[in-house]
């Protein structure tokens, strides 16, 4: 222990000198210090960094200027302030390029530094203009001692944490991280921090935080989904740990339906992305769990918000070489009632609704290059009307649904295996995924079989459904050994897969349900038909991708994805799916990209159905391409532009265009409701423009983005507006740190209306709706013809943290939609404007409120 513990410390200096070397490279490559004006015209400094041996160009070399009279290491009192403002740092980037400008005439040195070759400096005289200089570093290989691993980084989500002293680099370097892997400027990283300044429900959400994000927005405040540049939830596809997860959302809705504390990384990808990643016909959330980290320390974490309680573990065992993570989080409400009915024996003591996750993590090195990596998901949401033979109120428009059972949620899990062999590494991943909703009436309520009709007056049989989406697969990746600094070049793989969808349950309707099953005047409600579907569909898929980079600063990653299987309603047997994206940094702190992604998704879902109420507990129409239901073939084209201003200020423009063809969607016709087809094949356009900027460092960071876009629909027939579409889209975070102790937050968003199709449930309704038959209720109208009031949300929060004795203990208060305003967004259906007297030809839409002026309250704590 002893030998270790000296060995530890005779090295901590050099790599303290380093880390801090790095610090200042990320923190002043943005910088714009200014040196002192003489009058004369400013030049430059720029070039590149090679090898000398190969004449490659050298990523990540540290590249410091500063004027020559000041010499390498300035001393005395006022030596500090005028080196901060004259020391130029720079990184190199992939193609070992570097530059300095606005610099004023004079003699300055340039020192060059990276790991392994030998530092490098030169004095050179500035006289205006840019002076090129390119500098070749010598290889100097450095004999390393044998050392085990002691930790594992927590990666780039975890390790942002945002009440961590040094959030600011580890923002930075999350950012850094995400320019190096993707070359586009419209992806996106998320870190913890980024979390909590989007002030989510409760407790940090994911999903929700992610709506912030420019192009991203959704239905209500009581939904988590996220609608992705004018596309519907279900074409977001969300995979754990490149598992596809399919409505992982808990609460309803409301929800993320993975938990913060399991995440490691989470990456969003609206526009291209890897020919690794197959489904995501809008968009991608790559969700990474978070691995183990320190050294053998016990790591805990627990937190109690008014939605759940959660708690994780994590520790690194066997001197580092393996480690497991645990973390799990209850919706709690329903154990307290729960003890209070056993305390009480009062039988009606009792929550209908509560939600389980457990989320779990174990990797191994077992040596000679093989290691072993397994994660899984277990979440589960139940609903319950109050006692056992009452009916239970879910919605003020319906009134009183008979007694029901209903649960839906996720079930995944993988098992990852990587070797090296010669110089290349192979990894093969075994995953599956499940996820299963449904609808039961009680046992003593008489219900049909799935499938059939019900005959009679409505009972608990109409409300009965039964959905899912079952993945298993085999994929496979192989990669060259990376280099320190820099990934693979090249990467290829192939995919075995094969789904499943079910559902059983009340028709597809084209409107939500509450805006036609209203009560009528006998007191029933509309009994709809009951459909029923099963398939299932294999596909094999291979891929490949390889990057260059030009020393000028050009970077490209072209990809093919094939994927063969059975033909489908709109795709044959065979199915290319290109991808290309291209970054042109014409400074370190100046990059254009483009870039252009085939996607083809085979899974999709129509609308809610299952309880008629929508809005309150749903399980979704899950559709699998065959020979009758179409592929959803997604083409993605983009173009950005992403600026530094300064440290950690970061401004991004991008534009998009997206045209998606075999949408599945319902029949927008006018007309009875009940008579037409579960789907017709659709075709959505959508385009626009974002512009986002953020401070992700220092003492008050935030952003603010705008989005401008158009989503359309053409089906049977018709061009109208998709139902994600909010032409106006403005969404702004901020968080100040008062204290070391206190930080205080705000979130605001502002969106146009949703568009919503009008419907006629009674006769007086029918008469003010053109086209419609009495006779043929209920009745729609023109598809998304209306538009439901505009959004505006205002939520703060203020947060407290303390150490006590190595424990972290904080607390936080939210205050949801500060502004009171309604926020009346979902359409429910119309009112005949009626008097004792008669009922007029005027129509009021009415809407489901959004969020109440809500105080919210959290503790947490953690070691």
């Amino acid at each position: 222990m002893n030998a270790n513990g000296s060995m530890k410390r005779a090295r901590n200096p050099g790599l303290l000198a380093l880390a801090v070397v790095v610090i200042a490279a990320i923190w002043a490559a943005p910088a714009r210090g200014q040196l002192p004006e003489d009058g004369r015209s400013r030049g430059g400094v720029s070039g590149a960094v090679l090898d000398a041996g190969t004449g490659l160009p050298l990523e990540g070399a540290t590249v410091v200027l500063q004027p020559e009279v000041m010499g390498a290491f300035p001393a005395g009192p006022s030596a500090g302030s005028p080196f901060a403002a004259a020391l130029r740092t720079a990184l190199s980037d992939g193609s070992g390029a570097y530059r300095f400008a606005d610099l004023a005439p004079g003699v300055y040195r340039l020192y060059v530094t990276r790991f392994g070759y030998r530092p490098y400096s030169v004095v050179v005289e500035l006289r205006g203009g840019i002076s090129p200089l390119a500098v070749a570093l010598a290889a100097e290989p450095i004999r390393l001692e044998a050392v085990r691993p002691s930790g594992h980084a927590r990666g780039p989500y975890a390790s942002a944490d945002a009440f961590d002293p040094a959030v600011g680099l580890a923002r930075l370097r999350a950012a850094e991280q995400r320019r190096r892997e993707f070359l586009t400027t419209d992806a996106r990283e998320l870190t913890h921090a980024d979390v909590i300044e989007s002030v989510t429900l409760g407790e940090p959400d994911v999903f929700r935080a992610l709506q912030r994000l420019p192009g991203v927005t959704t239905r209500s405040d009581y939904t988590a989904e996220l609608w992705t540049r004018g596309a519907p939830w279900s074409q977001t596809r969300v995979y754990f740990d490149g598992v596809p997860l399919f409505n992982p959302l808990h609460a309803l809705g409301m929800v993320s339906g993975v938990g913060s504390n399991a995440i490691g990384a989470v990456w969003f990808h609206p526009g291209s992305r890897s020919a690794a990643i197959g489904e995501g016909a809008a968009g991608v959330i790559d969700l990474q769990s978070r691995r183990a980290a320190g050294a053998g320390e016990l790591n805990a974490h627990a937190d109690v918000s008014l939605i759940s309680a959660g708690l994780a573990l994590d520790q690194r065992v066997h001197d580092g070489r393996a480690g497991w993570m645990l973390s799990g989080r209850h919706a709690y409400l329903d154990w307290l009632t729960g003890m209070a009915k056993r305390a009480t024996g009062a039988d009606d003591v009792r929550l209908p609704y509560g939600f389980s996750e457990v989320a779990g993590g174990v990797d191994a090195w077992l040596g000679g290059g093989t290691s072993v990596e397994g994660s899984w998901l277990w979440e589960r949401d139940h609903l319950s009307s109050a006692r056992p033979g009452t009916a239970v109120v879910v919605d003020t428009v319906v009134g009183a649904v008979p007694n029901l059972r209903s649960d839906w949620g996720n079930t995944a899990g993988r098992l990852s295996v990587t070797t090296r062999v010669g110089g290349v590494r192979v990894r093969h991943t075994l995953a599956a995924s499940d996820h299963d909703a449904r609808v039961e009436p009680d046992a003593a309520s008489a219900s049909p079989q799935f499938g059939q009709v019900p005959a009679g007056p409505p009972g608990p049989g109409s409300w009965q459904s039964r959905s899912g989406v079952r993945y298993v697969g085999l994929t496979g990746t192989v990669w060259p050994e990376p280099t320190v600094l820099s990934g693979p070049a090249w990467s290829a793989g192939f995919a075995l897969e094969r789904y499943a969808v079910r559902y059983h349950g009340p028709q597809v309707l084209p409107v939500p349900r509450h805006a036609v099953d209203a009560p009528l005047s006998s007191g029933g409600l509309y009994n709809s038909p009951r459909v029923g579907w099963e398939s299932e569909a294999g596909m094999a898929a291979v891929w490949g991708e390889a990057s260059w980079q030009h020393p000028r600063g050009l970077g490209l990653r072209a990809g093919l994805r094939a994927e063969a299987g059975e033909a489908t309603a709109s795709t044959g047997g065979l199915r290319l799916a290109p991808r290309l994206s291209a970054r042109y940094a014409a400074s370190p702190e100046i990059a254009v990209s483009a870039g252009y992604s085939r996607v083809y998704q085979y899974t999709q879902a129509v609308a809610p159905a299952g309880i008629y109420v929508a809005s309150l507990a749903t399980t979704d129409v899950w559709l699998l391409a065959g020979p009758g239901v179409p592929a959803v073939a997604s083409d993605i084209a983009t173009a950005g532009l992403e600026t530094w201003l300064a440290p950690g200020r970061v401004v991004t423009l991008n534009t998009f265009t997206r045209r998606a063809s075999g949408v599945a969607t319902s029949d927008p016709t006018p007309g009875r409701i009940y008579d037409r087809p579960a789907f017709v094949p659709g075709e959505n356009t959508a385009r626009g423009v974002e512009l986002s900027a953020r401070q992700i460092a220092g003492p008050v960071t935030g952003s603010v983005s705008y989005t401008l876009s158009r989503s359309t629909m053409r089906a049977a027939g018709m061009e109208y507006d998709a139902a994600a579409d909010r032409p106006h889209v403005l969404s702004m975070t901020g968080m100040v740190r008062v204290s070391p102790a206190v930080r205080a937050g705000a979130a605001f968003t502002a969106a146009s209306g949703v568009p919503f199709t009008r419907t006629a449930a009674t006769a007086a309704e029918c008469e003010a709706l053109p086209g419609c038959s009495p006779t043929r209720l209920p009745w729609m109208g023109t598809p998304n013809a209306e538009r439901a009031p505009t959004y505006a949300s205002l939520d703060l929060l203020f947060d407290w943290s303390r150490r006590f004795r190595g424990i972290e203990v904080g607390a936080y208060a939210q205050v949801r939609n500060v502004l009171g305003r309604e926020n009346a967004t979902v359409y429910v259906g119309d009112e005949a404007g009626c008097t004792p007297l008669g009922c007029g030809e005027d129509l009021r839409s009415t809407y489901e409120r959004g969020m109440p002026r809500l105080p919210v309250l959290g503790l947490r704590v953690r070691r």
